[in-house]
């Protein structure tokens, strides 16, 4: 999708992860909340953002912790050319694990935390009605994934017992079928209209 000097814009970059997955002919500049890596622009991404021109968006992991997501994805709109793609991954708080969990009477075991702290608990059903009410993107494609090692999960042990019991290419079946119950997040492919 990226061509000889197209500019990829990733908001909420974190530590500029993603950055090493494209060639060098890429430009890619990283904005985020904190300066997590030194090449990071600082910006409030609470309430949208000014338009930064570029041909390519990331916002991965992103969306559910700002105060007005649809603003942000509304500044991504208006920062990608016509016919540019956009790309957003989104955490799924409705699995399994997060069901027994609420179950047992915790239902977000860091309701109070500041730092890293998800605002929004998105289901697949709420994450496309979220992006399908923006005008002007049109879905792709959407893949599902699971997170094997259970990084960065606050129960580590409990993720790594039930992971043990169901292999790896079980659970991503699982997640392809029943993604809603089974996969951790969501993946979406976007395209900004052409404008004419």
């Amino acid at each position: 999708y990226l061509k000889d000097g197209d500019l990829v814009l990733d908001v909420g970059c974190f530590t500029q992860e993603a950055r090493k997955y494209y060639p060098p002919w890429v430009k890619y500049l990283g904005i985020d909340q904190k300066a997590y890596h030194p090449e990071t622009r600082v910006v409030d991404l609470n309430h949208g953002f000014e338009p930064i021109p570029c041909q390519a968006a990331l916002c991965l992991e992103t969306l559910e912790h700002l105060l007005d997501p649809k603003d942000t994805l509304l500044s991504i709109l208006s920062s990608v050319q016509s016919g540019g793609y956009v790309v957003v991954s989104l955490p799924n708080e409705a699995t399994v694990f997060h069901r027994i969990r609420s179950l047992l009477g915790t239902v977000d075991a860091e309701c109070f935390s500041g730092e890293g702290k998800h605002l929004h608990l998105p289901s697949l059903r709420q994450s496309r009605e979220f992006l399908g009410s923006i005008p002007g993107l049109s879905l792709l494609e959407e893949k599902h994934y699971i997170s094997p090692t259970a990084v960065g999960s606050r129960c580590p042990w409990v993720l790594k017992v039930i992971l043990l019991l169901v292999p790896i290419r079980i659970h991503q079946f699982l997640a392809d079928k029943v993604p809603s119950l089974f996969s951790r997040g969501f993946i979406f492919l976007l395209r900004k209209h052409v404008q004419n």
